[in-house]
């Protein structure tokens, strides 16, 4: 009887006492968090029980206080518990000088996921350590910590650590305690089924406790760790009591991110380049910072696309495939800026950057209605996101009424008219997107698209749709049937509905990541699919969904692109209204990884607040620095890698179009982290400048390696690398780059590249693209020119001995067919080839066929001798049957290395004299010459050969190489191919490299090669 009044006198002080900030489990647990002394001392006088305390009553039996514990290997910090202390670990009470660790603010300990439980395992049963029930203690999955402050007013913790038994063997883990920044307890490993280890530690004059539960090898597979029994003894005569804070507090924080330049003058930014289809409607809002009102223009727009000179929005359709350049001017009171963006019309080619927007789910669920959306348009264009590129507004779920009577889909009374809605939109220069399933039913139970695809695909062009998300939502009868083959046919058939309607519309699948959709999405033609489930504002959500894209980089590109979930910024969560439980780091890190991912970048809160009044205005930080979201939207497309680091922290990096490298930083633990790292891990050589990006400040030149202290889930991210030179940077999408074909010591085909012809860059890794399978197997001299077949031709000198030379074609300079070795005879070659060099490809026009000019040495029969180079020529149609070959020089001095142009009615040949060691011109009226008049040298000087000729920019050019010291390219220029000079001190080339042709070739060939470049 005494007994049940004191359970019912306590259990209503615990009521009218609970820590109203404390976390419960889902079956919440009546016994009290802390107990006041006061209160056990009445409590006690009503239960006369004389002089015995209720702390001290016991609450375990004798086999119970003795129980094992496991010896691990090297611990630090245990010892074997006495009876006293078993008594208290599993008293229904504290000791009058104690408090449970349950009753701190359990808000502050890090968990991977759910939320640590009072009283309870992960499971939610009682905790138990190898059959020993504890009534209080935190069950928390493995991966959690808290930091408790102690006030210097504790004396002693004492716990009880294991793995549950609800794991039934399963589960490893191994537990730290640090004070005051020092290790005073390493339990080792502990494995599921053990015996659990008994902590008792000194706490007199510590300030910090940090507790730490980590899975071993950094796994929490069925890690349920159970502070049991965990008691704070506290000093009788202090006042004070310890509090759980959050670990960020005490970090050395990385400054976050500054507020924008306040800077009047305009800016212009968005996607480099974008695309379309001809003739389906388009919208582009010209994103601009900086102080209005502005005016806008734009140069020769393509033909059925407008500006809208004060608003900004270009609008209309193209009426033709193809490349073109968008070179906008914005002029301000401060100023004007100026941008050339590429738009790529074609077939497919949306989404060629990831798209930045926002979604309604996070915000409003099912209570969304046109009006919020319209809301949140003003407030995308108000908060100036739309200024920095954020274009896309997405409707998602609760839109839709029920199908008529024909199955035609249309809004239901919330929404009215959406095509009115889109018409709001796209006034703004912005687009709208919508929501649909594949299943008869969406996820809150609205009409899906299932059997009414083309109706539904027809009504969202109908209404001016941008955007449509399909969400998965048991799509084929059933959530568990998420095999691959299921998913791509239903996602094919909204694919193929959409195809078929005159309009643009984005496709975004989410399948939560089953059926490794990363692997065949571009298959069905999305452009981008959620590649886990949904991510949550917790932080272990966010590194599980960040850091496991590595291996799905290599799927995703322009056009095509993994997601990894919604930005989690701004104030969210359409019942219970909140910001973010991520911490500013945290916040910072997602957006850090997100950019380096190139992921789409939407964010789904209310924009009204996208900060809390009077408080750091993080999300505006983050969302506003443009050189994040250029890091995001790279051309380029490449996707980061994870590069070094492991565990702890992480490097990731994506290489961009400027020629840079884009790093990430990223300390994955909740304490600070100085991390290094070296540069040549990046692989890039030599001294580096470094730019961090966040903070917009140049850091220096790095050597070797690169260090900084990053703080707990925090990141640093890093520009590191030269930028290639303004001239070398895209300034057109229409104007051709140009590649040169080269060799290393007959290694294989390499390429280099130019956007002006001055600064010659090696492709990333200087990847060898072929290596020849012919004669001697060596790859010298190759020359290449693309055909009036479309084709690109390649010929090359297979080896000192070679008796002809290497041919290959191909529909791109990549990806060459079947190699073949070309011998040809006749003439003065009637006895065949030895040590065939310099082949060169010329086509003229006028023959209609291609000229191979080549060297090679051919013995008089009747004197019995070999004679030096001599230069040679062929012609062919088709690279199957070709001409007798026909000298072009009748000079006795050696000839060789001959390379063919025509230019006013006159063939010019450009060849290197073996006499006199010089390279020179001479011209004939016909393609067979004779070239008997030779001009005065080239002024490049001596032991000079390999001419290549190419015209750039209306010029001509001769490339060389020059054995003058150590061996090097030079180059001599002319107008009119008769007056040279040597204009090799402005270029510059990689070195070792020798010059075979040169091609043209579109901006976005370019990239494509770049990309295939980085491909490891």
């Amino acid at each position: 009887m005494c007994r049940n009044l004191f359970r019912s006198l306590f259990h209503k002080h615990s009521i009218l006492h609970k820590n109203k900030n404390r976390l419960v489990s889902s079956q919440e647990d009546t016994r009290p968090q802390a107990l006041s002394r006061e209160f056990i001392r009445r409590a006690s006088i009503a239960l006369i029980v004389g002089t015995l305390s209720i702390s001290t009553i016991p609450a375990f039996s004798q086999d119970q206080s003795t129980a094992p514990v496991a010896a691990p290997a090297s611990p630090i910090g245990i010892s074997k518990p006495t009876a006293q202390d078993m008594a208290m670990l599993q008293g229904t009470y504290p000791p009058d000088n104690g408090i449970w660790l349950e009753s701190l603010d359990l808000h502050n300990m890090t968990v991977p996921w759910g939320e640590p439980r009072i009283g309870k395992s992960v499971d939610g049963k009682p905790l138990t350590l190898k059959g020993t029930i504890y009534p209080h203690g935190i069950g928390a999955q493995t991966r959690n910590q808290m930091t408790v402050d102690l006030k210097g007013v504790a004396t002693r913790f004492v716990a009880m650590v294991g793995v549950d038994d609800d794991t039934n063997g399963k589960g490893n883990i191994d537990v730290t305690i640090l004070v005051d920044g020092k290790k005073v307890v390493d339990t080792g490993p502990m494995q599921g089924g053990e015996a659990p280890r008994f902590i008792s530690i000194d706490l007199t004059a510590v300030r910090r406790m940090v507790v730490d539960a980590n899975g071993v090898d950094n796994k929490n597979d069925s890690g349920h760790v159970d502070w049991a029994g965990a008691l704070l003894l506290l000093d009788p005569d202090e006042k004070d009591r310890p509090e759980s804070v959050d670990f960020s507090t005490s970090a050395v924080a990385y400054k976050l991110p500054p507020a924008p330049p306040v800077d009047p003058h305009p800016a212009i930014h968005g996607p480099l380049v974008m695309g379309a289809s001809p003739n389906r409607p388009f919208v582009f809002l010209v994103p601009v910072t900086g102080k209005g009102p502005f005016t806008y223009a734009a140069e020769a727009l393509p033909k059925g696309l407008k500006l809208d000179a004060k608003t900004g929005v270009i609008s209309g359709a193209v009426s033709a495939a193809g490349t073109y350049d968008l070179r906008v001017t914005v002029k301000g009171p401060a100023g004007k800026a100026t941008k050339t963006f590429g738009l790529i019309c074609g077939e497919h080619k949306l989404a060629l950057t990831p798209p930045l927007g926002w979604n309604a789910w996070n915000v409003y669920g099912d209570t969304v209605t046109a009006e919020k959306i319209k809301d949140q348009v003003d407030w995308l264009v108000k908060t100036g996101l739309a200024g920095h590129g954020f274009q896309y507004i997405i409707i998602d779920d609760s839109w839709e009424g029920r199908r008529d009577a024909e199955g035609n889909i249309g809004p239901n009374k919330r929404f009215g008219d959406i095509k009115s809605l889109a018409d709001y939109v796209h006034s703004k220069g912005l687009r709208l997107g919508i929501y649909s399933s594949p299943n008869e039913e969406t996820c809150s139970g609205y009409a899906g698209s299932a059997g009414h695809e083309e109706k539904d695909a027809a009504f969202y062009a109908s209404c001016g749709i941008d955007y449509l998300k399909y969400d998965w939502c048991q799509a084929g009868g059933s959530k568990k049937d998420t095999t691959a083959d299921v998913m791509k046919d239903a996602y094919n058939r909204m694919r193929s509905a959409l195809d078929k309607v005159n309009r643009d519309i984005l496709y975004d699948l989410t399948p939560y990541g089953f059926g490794k959709v990363w692997e065949w999405g571009a298959d069905v033609g999305a452009n981008s699919w959620q590649t886990s489930t949904q991510v949550s504002d917790k932080w272990e959500s966010i590194q599980n969904a960040g850091f496991d894209q590595g291996d799905r980089a290599k799927y995703a590109g322009p056009g095509h692109w993994n997601n990894p979930g919604y930005l989690m910024l701004g104030r969210m969560n359409p019942t219970t209204p909140r910001f973010p439980r991520l911490r500013p780091n945290e916040q910072m890190t997602q957006v850090t990884l997100w950019s380096l991912l190139a992921a789409p970048l939407i964010l789904s809160c209310d924009m009204s607040q996208l900060d809390p009044n009077n408080f750091f205005p993080i999300t505006s930080m983050l969302l506003s620095n443009d050189e994040v979201i250029a890091i995001d939207q790279d051309p380029l497309g490449h996707v980061a890698t994870h590069r070094t680091g492991w565990g702890d922290w992480e490097v990731w990096t994506r290489p961009l179009l400027d020629g840079t490298i884009a790093a990430g930083v990223f300390n994955k633990t909740t304490r600070n982290q100085d991390i290094t790292f070296k540069i040549g891990d990046l692989g890039l050589n030599g001294p580096q400048p470094v730019r961090d990006v966040w903070q917009r400040k140049d850091l220096g030149s790095f050597k070797d390696t690169f260090s900084a202290t990053v703080p707990p889930h925090g990141a640093m991210l890093l520009k590191v690398g030269t930028p290639l030179s303004p001239s070398n940077q895209v300034s057109s999408w229409t104007k051709p780059v140009y590649m040169v074909s080269n060799w290393t010591w007959g290694d294989g085909l390499r390429w280099s590249y130019s956007r002006n012809g001055e600064e010659w860059l090696t492709f990333p890794h200087d990847k060898v693209w072929l290596k020849s399978e012919v004669g001697d197997k060596n790859m010298q001299h190759n020359n290449i020119l693309r055909g009036p077949d479309g084709l690109w031709h390649m010929i090359w000198s297979t080896g000192g001995n070679a008796q002809g030379f290497g041919y290959a074609a191909s529909k791109d300079p990549l990806n060459w067919g079947e190699q073949r070795l070309i011998t040809v005879k006749g003439g003065d070659l009637a006895g065949g080839m030895k040590n065939v060099r310099f082949p060169k490809l010329f086509y003229d026009k006028k023959l209609g066929q291609y000229v191979i000019s080549f060297s090679a040495i051919v013995q008089d029969e009747g004197k019995a001798k070999m004679w030096g180079y001599r230069i040679y020529a062929v012609t062919t149609k088709d690279f199957q049957t070709f001409s007798e070959p026909k000298r072009l020089l009748t000079s006795e001095h050696g000839t060789s290395d001959g390379t063919i142009a025509e230019a006013g009615g006159q063939y010019f040949l450009i060849f290197r004299d073996e006499d006199k060691r010089l390279i020179r011109v001479t011209t004939a009226t016909n393609l067979e010459g004779p070239y008997d008049t030779q001009s005065e040298p080239l002024p490049i000087g001596k032991d000079v050969e390999d001419p290549t000729l190419v015209r750039l920019n209306n010029e001509y050019y001769v490339y060389f190489t020059r054995h003058v010291g150590q061996q090097s390219t030079g180059v001599a220029r002319s107008k009119d191919l008769k007056n040279w000079e040597d204009v090799s001190a402005q270029m510059s080339f990689p070195k070792d490299h020798r010059y075979g042709s040169i091609v043209t070739i579109p901006e976005t060939t370019l990239q494509d090669i770049l990309r295939s470049s980085y491909e490891r």
